[in-house]
């Protein structure tokens, strides 16, 4: 384990790696589900009233949810519900937001060094290119692969290269003046600061401003930037190129820090959901249908001869056992829902 609390699960190739990646986080993924739905559910059943808190809550001419997560009834009901309920909603926060940072995949970037060159035949020991680390190159060409130009653009035109380093640029001899006057070469640096390290790829001057869009690029027509422009007239052009492969590094980490969280929000959701179910005494109303089948066992006294009391009535606190006229009208179900409550859904 580094001194960062991170800790690798797995170390080689980057195939291998983003398998592995891929299985454990869907394996978070379902427990993560899994724990927020009995999490959720049991927040419901907490708080869902009893019959005693409703018919208390109608003698005190109030009312209270039924059927629905609410947050409103957390004032109605027992002090150990409402600490139940909070502690089951603080260790889900871990769930939503660390859960998937627990274990993640890095991959390595490699530096390189761009060589551009005309020799056509790179093997020729007359032939030098003016640099010790490229005719070094040379030395091990049979582990380099020939890409067309567009190969080439798709593999160095990004932030991150991985699995290839150097690359050598062979230029068409008629674009430049000799094959040995063309002796730039660029370092590919992923972690540079104020350009990409594939800006040498669109034929721009070391000191220009302007990114390089590689989609813009012509593969059959690619130019380079040369210092001599103003005595050859144009730019040399890229006929193909030789890449260097390497072996993909990638790792995948488990931070033991998260970890540890996680861990300990699980235990506490755990123990939560255990301690709701053996402690809850009086079977709370989580339907319509178990409020119906309660008052028509057990009417209330409070609402007793409230047949057609409305929503908008109880609101009021009209509880009087007055008779009321039944009005016909259409009614959608759109409108059982408060605009408030609607506005809170969509938001979340």
């Amino acid at each position: 384990m580094s001194g960062n609390g991170e800790g690798y699960l797995y170390t080689g190739n980057c195939k291998t790696a983003k398998q592995f990646s891929i299985w454990i986080h869907l394996a978070i993924n379902i427990l993560a589900t899994l724990l927020l739905g009995a999490g959720n559910y049991t927040q419901q059943v907490l708080t869902g009233p009893t019959r005693p808190e409703l018919d208390r809550a109608h003698a005190k001419q109030t009312w209270l949810d039924v059927g629905i997560p609410s947050i409103r009834n957390l004032g109605k009901i027992s002090f150990k519900r409402v600490a139940a309920w909070i502690t089951l909603a603080i260790s889900s926060i871990p769930i939503h937001l660390l859960y998937n940072s627990v274990v993640y995949f890095e991959t390595s970037a490699n530096e390189y060094w761009v060589y551009p060159t005309a020799y056509g035949d790179l093997t020729d020991p007359t032939h030098s290119y003016g640099n010790a680390d490229f005719d070094a190159l040379k030395t091990s060409l049979n582990e380099f692969e020939n890409l067309t130009n567009s190969e080439c653009m798709a593999a160095y035109g990004q932030k991150l290269v991985s699995g290839r380093s150097d690359v050598i640029l062979i230029l068409d001899p008629s674009t430049i003046d000799t094959e040995s006057s063309y002796t730039v070469r660029w370092f590919g640096d992923p972690n540079r600061r104020g350009s990409e390290p594939y800006d040498w790829m669109c034929g721009r001057k070391p000191w220009a401003d302007a990114q390089c869009d590689v989609s813009s690029l012509d593969a059959d027509d690619w130019p380079l930037y040369s210092d001599d422009k103003w005595v050859n007239k144009t730019f040399p052009r890229v006929e193909h190129c030789l890449s260097k492969r390497t072996p993909e590094y990638c790792k995948l980490v488990l931070n033991i820090y998260l970890l540890a969280i996680v861990v300990g929000c699980n235990v506490v959701k755990l123990v939560g959901l255990g301690l709701t179910w053996l402690c809850l005494k009086q079977q709370p109303l989580l339907t319509l249908g178990d409020v119906m089948a309660s008052f028509l066992q057990d009417p209330d006294p409070a609402t007793k001869n409230c047949s057609l009391m409305s929503k908008s009535s109880g609101h009021r606190l009209y509880w009087g056992p007055e008779l009321r006229e039944w009005l016909l009208g259409k009614h959608r179900w759109a409108a059982s829902v408060s605009v408030l409550r609607y506005g809170v859904t969509v938001v979340l």
